[in-house]
């Protein structure tokens, strides 16, 4: 901005940037005021030199009005220039500002969620898992819990417990990408299997909570559902690309809503 205001300032002041137009003028109007002076002299005894004197006015007011129009041009020029080099400057700032806002959104995931759920969590978790056996529902995009294998495991208040901390923390991941802290595409490309899994296992145990409060674990149903549908497509194009027929993509367990 400064540069700008500077180049404006030094065209102001250049008495060689508007310098020549006024010359030319002047000269044009002394021309005119000479010839029209000789003509008279020659075509009567006593010119008149009140008329002369009116006509001279008003071409000097001619040439004063068209200088004016002149030099306004030539600031309204210094102006728009001012004015694309300031659009050019904010441009830049909004670049550099977005490319820093999308880095710590990126740099917010590690900082924060590198470890979804935390180690203990997600060992206790396992643990569960292996003693009341549906250890192989952890497998690939998982497999809902059996019912059987769920009451099982509720009847003791403490297991109860454990699966909602580490649901909790998936849904404060989950939140977190849903307003904005993480990037959603860098936290999809790391994170879609393990959260879409995750619905999938436990939609028993998160029926059995929506039964009771309709928004229960809401932002981790919502991501894994989008994440769902965006996977398939993307399943279906590679497989376009491949050349398979009736490319249908991978989705597995559709969430239910």
């Amino acid at each position: 901005m400064h540069d700008a205001l500077g180049e404006g300032d030094s065209m102001a002041k250049n008495p060689g940037s508007g310098g020549t137009m006024p010359f030319i003028l002047g000269l044009l109007a002394l021309v005119a005021f000479v010839g029209a002076w000789t003509y008279q002299t020659r075509t009567a005894e006593m010119p008149n030199l009140f008329e002369t004197a009116v006509k001279l006015g008003e071409l000097l007011v001619w040439i004063g009005g068209l200088w004016t129009i002149v030099v306004l041009k030539q600031h309204l020029v210094a102006f728009n220039g001012q004015v694309d080099l300031l659009k050019q400057q904010i441009e830049e700032q909004r670049s550099t500002l977005q490319e820093e806002f999308d880095w710590r959104r990126k740099a917010s995931y590690h900082k924060h969620f590198s470890s979804v759920p935390r180690a203990e969590v997600n060992d206790k978790m396992y643990a569960l898992s292996k003693q009341y056996e549906f250890v192989d529902c952890l497998q690939g995009f998982g497999q809902p819990i059996p019912t059987a294998k769920l009451d099982e495991l509720l009847r003791d208040p403490q297991n109860d417990l454990t699966v909602r901390a580490y649901l909790d923390s998936f849904e404060r991941f989950c939140g977190a990408v849903k307003c904005g802290l993480v990037d959603d595409d860098y936290a999809y490309s790391l994170e879609n299997t393990r959260v879409i899994r995750t619905l999938t296992i436990f939609q028993p145990f998160i029926d059995r909570v929506r039964a009771k409060n309709s928004m229960g674990y809401l932002e981790l149903r919502k991501l894994a559902e989008q994440w769902n549908y965006r996977r398939a497509e993307e399943d279906s194009n590679f497989a376009d690309s491949r050349g398979v027929k009736g490319g249908t993509g991978t989705r597995r367990n559709p969430v239910n809503k």
